[in-house]
């Protein structure tokens, strides 16, 4: 089952975005999703055929952004995956600690 109505343009354009912003080539991401190559090349070229679901969903763990991002519906990349997983392992103090630095820089703006 493919994915629905969406904006190709935007989508192949996200998904390549994504994709060089981690610095990884389209074998390395063929690599983490396990597609191949040419699927990579083809996802990144606007097309009327998108991936199905369950490539979609890959792509979105594999790149750590958003179904919403790679389908330009925000252009925020979403949660940074590797820095919730590192949050998860603080102390409560630390926890604390960090979320009011986090609250401080965010009025900072």
């Amino acid at each position: 089952m493919a994915l629905g109505a969406y904006d190709r343009v935007s989508f192949s354009k996200q998904l390549r975005q994504a994709r060089e912003r981690l610095g990884l080539t389209q074998a390395e991401l063929a690599d983490l999703t396990g597609f191949e190559e040419s699927a990579i090349s083809r996802y990144e070229t606007p097309s009327p055929r998108g991936p199905s679901i369950q490539n979609f969903r890959k792509l979105v763990i594999a790149l750590g952004v958003s179904a919403d991002y790679l389908l330009y519906i925000t252009q925020s990349m979403g949660v940074d995956h590797k820095l919730a997983q590192q949050i998860e392992k603080l102390s409560t103090d630390d926890y604390r600690l960090a979320k009011r630095f986090v609250a401080r820089l965010a009025r900072s703006d």
